[in-house]
């Protein structure tokens, strides 16, 4: 599993998890973050990834700060890896 494949779902998730959590559709996300309704669909498909501007821009939007964002994304990978080595060791 390469990090381009893996980080951009990951992100993906992550973004509209806590989207959802707060109460807000793509529309208040991107109002919040000066960005377009697309962009945040594209974000949550894992199309594209958000900048680091954006990632302040999101967390603060979200109610984390970027450190929390970056680190839900590094434990969410830590555990699709160790997903994806026990299962090749079974």
């Amino acid at each position: 599993m390469s990090e381009t494949t893996t980080i951009k779902p990951i992100i993906a998730k992550i973004i509209k998890g806590l989207r959802i959590k707060n109460k807000m559709n793509q529309e208040d996300l991107a109002f919040a973050i000066d960005a377009d309704r697309s962009y945040i669909s594209l974000l949550e498909r894992g199309i594209t990834e958000p900048s680091l501007t954006k990632i302040f821009s999101i967390s603060k939007a979200l109610g984390i700060s970027p450190s929390q964002f970056v680190k839900m994304i590094e434990l969410e990978e830590m555990r699709l890896r160790d997903l994806e080595e026990s299962n090749t060791r079974e």
